[in-house]
């Protein structure tokens, strides 16, 4: 739930007319990028199912082998119209 949120965050802050369309494309992509692995060793320290942890890395990495392009595309396109 909270990965929907920041990701929606970050749309609104790349569509806001400031700065560089540079900047605003890197936090889109960071947004569209892969859970990080480091939760499944956190869950691991920390009591928690690691091994679901694990299967939402995967997952996350494999869906972003399509949804980093998309992303780009779309945000490329977005910000090229954008003044």
């Amino acid at each position: 739930m909270s990965l929907i949120i920041l990701n929606r965050i970050a749309v609104m802050l790349a569509l806001l007319p400031l700065g560089d369309n540079t900047l605003k494309l890197t936090v889109l992509i960071l947004a569209a990028a892969p859970i990080g692995s480091n939760v499944a060793v956190y869950a691991q320290i920390h009591g928690g199912d690691h091994k679901r942890a694990v299967r939402e890395i995967v997952l996350s990495t494999l869906l972003c082998v399509v949804t980093m392009p998309l992303v780009i595309g779309i945000s490329e396109h977005i910000l090229r119209n954008i003044p």
